[in-house]
């Protein structure tokens, strides 16, 4: 009985052909070649994300600092305009054009205050 051989059967992998075992293992090779690529993409991607927030909240923190700068100033002018408002209409007219006619100042002066009298003319 020592003659006889017992029957063993081939392992798959010594079934399949040298060349399938290279092509899937090319096959494997391009799989994680794709998924190293397509997490590098989303690394990519992230780090763009992250810069263009950052970058975007700068630019909203300066816009509105500037617009708060441009609020502050339009509020000043708008006091220097009602303080202004209020002294030309505490101007006596009359004594204006008395002293004009009397004495002749310089053209600058001249031209300003026809220019008071016709806005004086226009809103009595």
């Amino acid at each position: 009985m020592q003659w006889r051989k017992t029957l063993s059967f081939p392992s798959p992998d010594e079934v399949v052909p040298v060349q399938w075992q290279r092509q899937r293992q090319q096959q494997q090779q391009q799989e994680v070649a794709l998924f190293v690529s397509d997490q590098r993409t989303l690394y990519l991607v992230n780090i763009f994300i992250v810069n263009m927030v950052r970058f975007l909240n700068r630019f909203s923190a300066l816009c509105e600092e500037k617009l708060a700068h441009v609020h502050r100033r339009i509020l000043q002018l708008d006091a220097s305009l009602t303080l202004l408002e209020a002294q030309l209409t505490s101007i006596d007219w009359n004594k204006i054009e008395e002293h004009c006619s009397r004495w002749t100042p310089p053209i600058r002066c001249t031209k300003l205050v026809c220019l008071l009298f016709q806005v004086a003319k226009e809103e009595g």
